[in-house]
């Protein structure tokens, strides 16, 4: 039998209260980082929508990127993989 205590035995409730504050105020933390995050992304994208650059792009510059997009992605997934065999 171990002798290891579960943490609700050892823990009071006053700490098990702390500790779930200071895990929602990470939690808030990361949403306004991401909300961040996502305002500068999308915010560019609408940008370029506005101004109207996907019409000024040449057409046959659009119909390379068809082709060579999908190498990008298999790169990516390639990238990915390579850095999770560096570390692990």
């Amino acid at each position: 039998m171990s002798n290891s205590l579960l943490p609700s035995e050892v823990w009071s409730a006053k700490t098990v209260l702390e500790c779930a504050i200071h895990m929602a105020l990470l939690v808030r933390d990361y949403m306004k980082m991401e909300a961040e995050k996502d305002d500068r992304t999308y915010g560019f994208l609408d940008g370029a929508l506005r101004m109207g650059m996907a019409e000024k792009v040449e057409p046959r510059f659009n119909e390379c990127l068809k082709l060579t997009l999908p190498d990008l992605t298999n790169g990516e997934f390639q990238a990915v993989a390579a850095c999770g065999g560096i570390v692990g």
